[in-house]
């Protein structure tokens, strides 16, 4: 890693990237609840993978 560039090699196959949602569950599932009182914590990851051709 160079400063805030991320350098991917293409040596080792295609790259692959995709975003994803990621949800932090604060509690245990009840019924009736809702997803605002489940999930207290989110943020949005970028996934890179190799993919061999």
């Amino acid at each position: 890693m160079n400063g805030n560039m991320l350098v991917l090699s293409g040596e080792h196959g295609e790259i692959s990237c995709e975003a994803e949602l990621v949800l932090h569950i604060g509690k245990t599932y009840e019924q009736g609840i809702t997803v605002e009182d489940l999930v207290d914590q989110f943020t949005v990851g970028i996934d890179f993978t190799y993919r061999n051709s």
